[in-house]
């Protein structure tokens, strides 16, 4: 077993004689010891985060399905699956139902926030892509919860009075077409909730 390891240890340090090995150990000793600053910055961050989380007033609910837009500081409500009728309804509802639909939403606190609501018509339409893919607007990789055989039509905030009528139209954001127009209030369409970060 001594001579086994004697012989190991004659033929390593000739091979650390070996101009190419030296410079690969070198290459790969650098490597690591970036890999290993790149983790210890990643786990500084995990841990403040954690930090600020524990400092955070508001519980966050980890199963909550919801879609994250840091560009837009957006927070996008998502139901667990297209069957499921929570946090967004999954079929087309009035305009006169959002506002009790939104007060349960934000009782029951989702994702552990209470301060869900309806979109501007200017937030919803961040969520139209470029161009459509497979003749709609949205990503059904992200919003897998889409009832794709209603019109995709949704809801805004954003209302505008027209001329000669007692009652605002309220602005619609259509996926199938990829824009956004008025609507009439007496009209049933779909619900995405959100709410700001």
């Amino acid at each position: 077993m001594c001579m086994l390891q004697n012989q190991l240890e004659n033929f390593l340090s000739k091979q650390l004689l070996n101009p190419e090995v030296t410079h690969y150990l070198n290459e790969l000793a650098q490597l690591n010891a970036k890999k290993s600053i790149q983790l210890q910055q990643a786990y500084t961050k995990i841990n403040q985060l954690e930090k600020s989380l524990r400092l955070s007033t508001q519980k966050i609910d980890l199963s909550a399905k919801i879609v994250t837009d840091t560009k837009n500081k957006l927070m996008w409500a998502v139901n667990a699956n297209q069957k499921d009728n929570f946090p967004n309804p999954n079929k087309s509802i009035s305009w006169y139902e959002i506002k009790s639909w939104i007060t349960s939403v934000n009782e029951k606190g989702y994702g552990g926030f209470k301060d869900w609501r309806l979109p501007t018509k200017d937030e919803l339409s961040t969520l139209l892509l470029a161009k459509p893919v497979n003749q709609c607007w949205l990503d059904k990789n992200l919003f897998f919860d889409t009832q794709w055989k209603d019109k995709l039509i949704y809801w805004t905030s954003s209302t505008q009075s027209i001329v000669g009528l007692s009652k605002p139209h309220v602005y619609l954001v259509n996926f199938n077409l990829g824009f956004c127009y008025t609507g009439t209030p007496q009209n049933t369409y779909q619900l995405r909730l959100v709410r700001s970060i």
